[in-house]
């Protein structure tokens, strides 16, 4: 295939400001303490993934 003849362009990245639960498992200790001192701050935000309608395991089930 040949090379191309310009260089591809990409937008840049800004700051991660919307952080779901289980991106923030992974994080280093020091890093995540950073990012839940920020949610904790009102600078970044947590982004909610659950299901609307769909009950969670943990909450009490009504019979």
């Amino acid at each position: 295939m040949p090379k191309r003849k310009e260089a591809e362009k990409y937008a840049v990245l800004g700051e991660k400001d919307c952080w779901q639960l289980y991106g923030l498992q992974g994080l280093a200790p020091n890093k995540f303490a950073s990012v839940v001192s920020n949610v904790l701050a009102g600078r970044f935000m947590l982004v909610n993934t659950r299901e609307v309608g769909r009950p969670s395991p943990l909450e009490p089930r009504l019979l």
